[in-house]
């Protein structure tokens, strides 16, 4: 899963991408965000809808809601 997600930022296929992560479970795109760089965790927060950012949101560390949060208003 990790993978396929990465291949599609990186070939910047968004509507792709968006996609295989509406069909994910929250929790497990939780995990996802919690493995990989900066600039990933923001396109995948942005692409997500927002009851589902908030829901993923609630299953990260506090460490990567600071994170999380820090990179959203920095943007």
């Amino acid at each position: 899963m990790e993978e396929r997600i990465l291949n599609l930022i990186e070939q910047e296929s968004y509507i792709d991408l968006k996609k295989e992560l509406v069909n994910l479970n929250e929790q497990d795109i939780a995990e996802l965000i919690d493995e990989v760089e900066s600039s990933v965790i923001i396109k995948i927060f942005r692409l997500l809808p927002k009851d589902m950012a908030a829901e993923i949101f609630s299953y990260l560390s506090l460490e990567k809601e600071q994170e999380v949060i820090g990179l959203m208003s920095a943007k």
